[in-house]
Formats: structure tokens, sequence, C-alpha cells
């Protein structure tokens, strides 16, 4: 290997940046201190003192009101009660009447905007009404059955 030089002479060039390698590229000195990572925070178009976008509640659907309704609300309340009666059978207590007139205040709106926006929907208001008890029992089947 004569005039050829030793393997470190021939790759030192390169490791130093001096040969036909990439002349930036040079390792680090052993007194260099060892490098930090800096995170880099992703670009989003946005100044990073703005404000973020802030998330809103979602929006409820428009129910329709149907003027007049199929029925008064005393009238569906006596349909509702009578419906409903059978589930508190022999419970007698405060309580279960408490509960009882809860059910009724809550299902009178209920069927009330169901029955507006199947009307909206293209049912004929005949239909519904012949077709109620089958409405209620889908929407207000007792929980334990």
């Amino acid at each position: 290997m004569e005039g050829k030089g030793s393997l470190f002479d021939i790759v030192a060039p390169f490791l130093e940046g001096r040969g036909r390698g990439n002349p930036g590229v040079q390792p680090p000195a052993p007194s260099d201190p060892t490098p930090t990572l800096v995170p880099v925070v992703p670009e989003t178009g946005m100044p990073q003192d703005a404000p973020g976008h802030e998330i809103l509640p979602p929006v409820p659907p428009e129910i329709p009101r149907l003027e007049p309704p199929l029925i008064t609300d005393r009238q569906r309340f006596i349909e509702l009660q009578e419906r409903f009666h059978i589930y508190y059978l022999g419970r007698n207590e405060i309580s279960n009447l408490a509960e009882f007139a809860g059910r009724l205040e809550r299902a009178v709106p209920i069927e009330r905007n169901i029955e507006a926006t199947l009307v909206f929907d293209g049912y004929h208001p005949d239909r519904i009404r012949l077709r109620i008890n089958e409405i209620r029992g889908i929407l207000f089947t007792h929980p334990t059955r």
C-alpha cells in the first residue's frame, strides 16, 4: 500500500469535511456540549398568541309546531294517564304519585312534538290518530319491559 497511505489517511478528509464527501458534515468535537432538542411547533397558520377556535355546543334541531294540534293537551294528558296507570297499580306512596305526574308532564310535549314532526314529514293526521297507541308503545314503553 505504498503511496496510497493508510485507511485513516483516506477516510480522515471525509470526516473532516475536506474530501470528496459532504463538506458540511462534521462530527461534533469532544469538547462540544451535548446538543439539546428543541420542540418544533407545527405551523397552524395562526399566530401562537391568537385565541383558538372555540368549540360550540351542537344546535338542537328545529321542532315544527302544529297549529292546531291533533288533540288538545288536556285530552292527550287523559289518554296518557289511562295508559300509564297500569304501571302504578298498588304503588300508593306520595313519591309514586310525584313520579307518575312527572312522567305525564314529560310525555305530553314529547308526543305533541312527535305528532307535529310526522305531519310535517307527510303523514296524514288521521293515520297518526289511528296508530297513536302503536306510536305510544314505541315512545313510552315502561323501562322494565
